[in-house]
């Protein structure tokens, strides 16, 4: 079966459209047809050149689809067929290596990665297994299922906090930040701040009812009442974002026995200063993507409050000129979620 595909080549740093095969559907998978895509990060990072993939890729993995052949069990363990509106937890563990053995899968080295090191969704039809795949109610906007993936990243981080009445700050105001200060207040967490270079998306995230201000103003007026703090980063050393500075100072900001959770990645080195860590007692936590059980929780969370979802999307594109927009909107743009929509690729 012939398909379409947006394919990236990563020597001539643009996407073309080209058609391509699809095989015969193997047991235990169903194939989809993709609605719409988000942009992550890590997408971002494939097409500046900070990632290293294969030569040419089909990127993407934050999916909303419809099941267009197939049928079985999902995930979780509902029943799913052709015409059931579905996302992707979109790594695949081995299974096999010491990480998975002790349950840790998302930390798992062997792994397929969707849009990474496989070909990505970012193609007319795509097929997935189907214990990975997730029935998504009918009733939810197409756009929904798209947001299901980052928010189970900002799901799993945030659940490493122990207080949630702690006041929590999350330092990057882009897509994963948005939704985690979204996804915090849905959890529970109170007195949420966003902190953020971009005096844009400062602007934004105050429009949407966050509490947001900019990296200077945090330095200035860091003034926690006395209390112990959560902080999640969600930019590591960013694209144009200056948080190495900012967390070269954070250790020593943050009131002692405050606890530091990073989900962002990069290839900064930073120096932590190890007296601000061990004689302040601070708690520093990684975080990667997710489990099953973080994916699930995302679900519910997500479909449940669909709208304060759908606020972040701030720009949708078409595939089918991709090369058009993608740098402005997509890298440049500024804006707190983008998506592209497939629905008539």
């Amino acid at each position: 079966m012939k398909i379409k595909k947006v394919v990236f080549h990563p020597d001539k740093k643009n996407f073309n459209i080209e058609e391509g095969e699809i095989g015969e559907l193997k047991n235990g998978y169903v194939r989809i047809r993709t609605q719409y895509v988000g942009v992550c990060g890590s997408d971002k990072g494939i097409v500046l050149g900070k990632r290293d993939i294969k030569n040419p890729l089909v990127i993407g993995h934050e999916v909303s689809g419809i099941v267009a052949l197939g049928n079985g069990k999902d995930a979780q363990g509902k029943s799913i067929m052709e015409g059931d509106i579905v996302t992707i937890l979109p790594n695949y563990p081995c299974g096999k290596c010491n990480d998975c053995l002790v349950g840790n899968y998302n930390t798992c080295k062997n792994k397929e990665i969707v849009g990474v090191n496989v070909d990505g969704v970012m193609q007319e039809y795509f097929d997935a297994p189907l214990d990975y795949t997730f029935k998504i109610n009918k009733s939810v906007d197409l756009r929904i299922p798209a947001i299901i993936e980052p928010t189970a990243v900002v799901v799993r981080a945030l659940s490493k906090f122990q207080n949630k009445n702690y006041p929590l700050i999350i330092i990057g105001g882009g897509s994963t930040g948005s939704l985690a200060a979204i996804t915090a207040e849905k959890m529970g967490f109170h007195n949420i701040t966003v902190v953020e270079i971009v005096e844009e998306k400062v602007k934004k995230l105050l429009q949407f009812g966050f509490n947001a201000v900019t990296v200077e103003k945090f330095k200035d007026n860091n003034n926690f009442n006395n209390n112990r703090v959560n902080v999640l980063d969600t930019v590591g050393d960013g694209e144009g974002f200056e948080s190495v500075k900012l967390w070269e100072n954070l250790l020593s900001i943050v009131p002692a026995g405050s606890k530091v959770v990073m989900t962002g990645l990069g290839s900064t080195t930073v120096s932590l200063n190890l007296n601000n860590l061990v004689r302040r007692e601070i708690n520093l936590e990684g975080s990667i993507i997710y489990l099953k059980k973080d994916f699930k929780k995302a679900i519910e969370i997500v479909t449940k409050n669909e709208k304060d979802y759908l606020n972040v999307i701030g720009y949708i594109g078409n595939p089918n000129n991709i090369n058009d927009w993608y740098f402005k909107e997509a890298i440049y743009g500024g804006h707190l979620k983008v998506l592209i929509d497939f629905t008539n690729f």
